[in-house]
């Protein structure tokens, strides 16, 4: 029997079925390369949900474990590990690296996975189970988190807590980024034991970029430098507790957040290129120090201000959207709706009113009129040429 097919379909295949005739609790699945359905990607025939719903798996150290906590399809080792090879994985509820029970081919695996093999068995023994274990875990976990939050007297958040199951312990660690994005920064605050101040902010910096000047002129080899004025952090304003709880972080987050964004890249074309995070502070509004910006620019700095960037920014896409409005209002006038495509005709229709295009049609049907025109003359011109050549003829 090929070994293209899983142990299932083999076994099948020797039986006597085929892909027309096989037995309920099997099916043919997607994924088909080949002329044969069996040809596809899961190695031939399937369990049924059904089927897998009624069995249960059993670990080589004897722990049953239901079909719906396994892993399957995965392929390691050369080795299809799925339900059809009897071979189905789980997460080894003891956290064993090594076991001698196990599937040598899984012991070589890197540490952390702690998967082991399970093979199908007839019945479950709830007592002796991988379920039993884990719902004991649940409640270990559950009593650990309640002595944890009693002796910090409530002031912790599940947000910043992490379970460590292999020494049964829970640890706080508060990073108030994470408050931006899984408390949405307002109401009642645990750790502070009372409601985040309503005034709002953000966490504004400012970016020093400094490389040396490459250009082939006089001016070669000497040191450039830019400063960006008042860029944002967050996207939205936040309460200012949290702002000021980020401030206190230091740079050294920003820093890795600016160069992995955007100035990794650059780097590679300029090994040169250096970047440092200056003056975070938390604002409600960011305002311009003239006296700073002065001082800067006397000692060669360019200054640029964030604000000023996006201003620019959304000036140009304006000005992009206008010239690409007035090349299609050019368009149909010279071309008419029918030579529109349907983005182009939707768009016409949402920037002018009914007034607008229909002066557009209309002078498309002078311009229309004009082209006509223009032709006739010139092929009644045309005409009267050839009549005057074969006169002097």
């Amino acid at each position: 029997m090929e070994e293209k097919y899983n142990l299932v379909t083999q076994e099948l295949l020797l039986a006597g079925y085929t892909e027309e005739h096989y037995p309920d609790y099997v099916r043919l699945p997607g994924g088909v390369f080949g002329k044969s359905p069996l040809e596809n990607i899961y190695g031939g025939f399937e369990y049924t949900q059904d089927f897998l719903s009624r069995k249960a798996f059993r670990t080589g150290c004897g722990l049953y474990v239901q079909a719906s906590n396994c892993i399957s399809d995965m392929d390691y080792m050369g080795v299809s590990w799925c339900y059809e090879n009897d071979n189905v994985l789980i997460h080894c509820p003891y956290m064993k690296n090594s076991c001698e029970q196990n599937d040598p081919l899984l012991m070589e695996m890197m540490c952390g996975f702690h998967l082991c093999a399970c093979h199908i068995t007839g019945d479950y023994k709830y007592a002796n189970s991988v379920e039993y274990l884990e719902e004991l875990a649940a409640d270990e976990e559950k009593a650990a988190y309640q002595e944890f939050e009693h002796s910090h007297k409530g002031r912790i958040c599940r947000n910043h807590m992490h379970y460590c199951r292999e020494q049964k312990t829970w640890e706080f660690s508060y990073d108030p980024l994470v408050c931006v994005h899984s408390c949405h920064s307002e109401g009642y605050c645990p750790v502070r034991g009372r409601d985040l101040t309503r005034e709002k902010g953000n966490v504004f910096y400012d970016i020093r970029v400094s490389t040396i000047r490459k250009d082939g002129t006089l001016f070669d080899g000497e040191k450039q430098v830019l400063i960006i004025r008042g860029r944002k952090l967050l996207k939205k304003q936040i309460s200012m507790d949290i702002c000021k709880a980020i401030v206190s972080l230091g740079a050294e987050h920003i820093y890795q957040k600016e160069w992995q964004n955007t100035y990794s890249v650059r780097a590679l074309a300029d090994p040169d290129l250096m970047i440092e995070i200056l003056n975070v502070r938390a604002l409600k509004r960011d305002k311009r120090n003239d006296d700073l910006e002065l001082l800067d620019r006397i000692e060669g700095t360019r200054i640029v201000y964030e604000t000023d960037q996006e201003k620019e920014i959304k000036k140009q896409k304006q000005k992009r959207k206008k010239m690409r409005l007035a090349n299609l209002q050019r368009k149909l006038v010279t071309h008419g709706v029918e030579g529109l495509q349907d983005s182009e005709k939707r768009l016409l229709q949402k920037k002018l009113n009914a007034e607008q295009l229909e002066e557009l049609n209309l002078q498309h049907r002078e311009y229309v009129q004009r082209k006509h025109e223009n032709q006739y003359q010139q092929m009644t011109l045309f005409a009267a040429e050839n009549e005057g050549e074969d006169g002097n003829e």
